[in-house]
């Protein structure tokens, strides 16, 4: 293994909240074998020259080789200022330099997790560029054509310099082709085995102890690709069923949240709120039928469902929208793409299910850990980097 080390460039993380995410997950495994440095997007220039003191640059580590910088006021994003991001552009190649330098990162690559950062490349040295799609990110402004222009050509500017582009789906891995991607690679999302196969059984939530079974779960964020209709219906037609949802909620539009509203006030659904990623488990563990319901016309169809790969570690059966990367998976999910197929589903899933498929489930779970993700970008990597 040749000796290199990773400038990550992400979307904002935070490392405290808990929350999944593939940038986080992944960056956390390369770190076992190389250090690592990640960077925030900049704040927005009004703010920073408003509050100047309130946006500090920040260093910290966040594990063994791996530490992560807020750039503050060094770097606030300008966009269309052209000497303003000029002299930022150089203050940000001096910071990264230094950074290098103090954190002893040598031969480092580039990794550009989406289009988020792309606007310094051209302020970097040239180095052996890396681009991270997880998701479709022109999609993040349905309603903001400018935002996905401005989307367009981050792409387009990372298109010219990647030297290798991952896509978490085959359909995205299509799409970053048709955008002149030179090198794509087909890399799925994985799931954290050692959170979710530990072998002491963990004790039940008292927020849902509760709740009587059985318990249709859906976990993960509430955004305007989730199909929120499905569920009344669902909740309606089996008002025995109790649905439980962990995991924030994000929507925009007045129709969706109307709906959202109309599902709250259901007798059989439970929206407990976002919860610690570490404490999923323990709801995993008591609940039964995962559920991943999307509408097929959206973002989500370039996904790779970060909430199934951990259904599946659970032991879980799972009842999901037909999406490539589900379909993808064959056997071992459930699909369905009307209310009354997704109701007849998942009954069948609740008569199935049984030890055995729970255990089939774990260890197809096994083989796509994001340990085993991090060996797989890694060999790709290398591969590139001989040529």
């Amino acid at each position: 293994m040749s000796e290199w080390d990773v400038l990550s460039f992400s979307l904002r993380l935070n490392w405290q909240d808990g929350v999944a995410h593939t940038a986080k997950s992944m960056l956390s495994q390369l770190a076992r074998d190389r250090r690592i440095l990640n960077f925030n997007p900049p704040r927005e220039w009004r703010a920073v020259l408003r509050h100047p003191f309130a946006h500090p640059p920040r260093l910290y580590r966040v594990q063994d080789n791996l530490w992560h910088f807020e750039w503050g006021y060094l770097y606030p994003k300008f966009y269309r200022q052209l000497v303003a991001v000029r002299v930022t552009g150089f203050a940000a190649r001096m910071c990264v330099q230094y950074l290098c330098r103090k954190l002893g990162l040598s031969s480092p690559i580039y990794l550009f997790w989406g289009p988020f950062q792309a606007d310094l490349l051209p302020h970097l040295p040239r180095r052996f560029t890396v681009y991270y799609a997880y998701d479709n990110f022109e999609a993040y402004y349905v309603e903001r054509e400018e935002w996905r222009e401005h989307t367009r050509c981050r792409e387009r500017l990372l298109a010219m310099h990647s030297d290798i582009a991952f896509a978490v789906s085959q359909v995205l891995a299509d799409v970053l082709r048709e955008k002149r991607f030179q090198h794509v690679a087909y890399l799925p999302n994985g799931v954290d085995t050692e959170l979710f196969m530990h072998g002491d059984i963990p004790p039940e939530p008292t927020d849902i102890q509760h709740i009587p079974h059985p318990r249709i779960a859906y976990v993960g964020g509430i955004y305007e690709k989730t199909s929120i209709c499905v569920f009344i219906t669902i909740a309606s037609a089996r008002p025995v069923w109790q649905l439980v949802f962990i995991g924030h909620s994000y929507i925009r539009s007045q129709e969706k949240r109307r709906d959202f509203q109309q599902l709250c006030e259901l007798s059989n659904v439970h929206i407990l709120g976002t919860r610690s990623h570490s404490l999923i488990p323990a709801y995993m563990a008591k609940v039964d039928v995962g559920v991943a319901l999307f509408d097929l016309d959206s973002s989500a169809f370039y996904c790779s469902p970060l909430k199934v790969y951990e259904y599946l570690a659970a032991g879980k059966p799972v009842v999901a929208t037909p999406i490539p990367e589900v379909v993808n998976m064959g056997d071992m999910v459930y699909t369905a793409e009307t209310p009354e197929q997704f109701v007849a589903k998942i009954e069948q899933a609740l008569r199935e299910d049984s030890p055995e498929r729970q255990q089939q489930r774990r260890e197809w779970a096994r083989q796509h850990s994001w340990e085993n993700r991090a060996k797989q970008m890694t060999e790709i990597i290398e591969q590139c980097l001989q040529r």
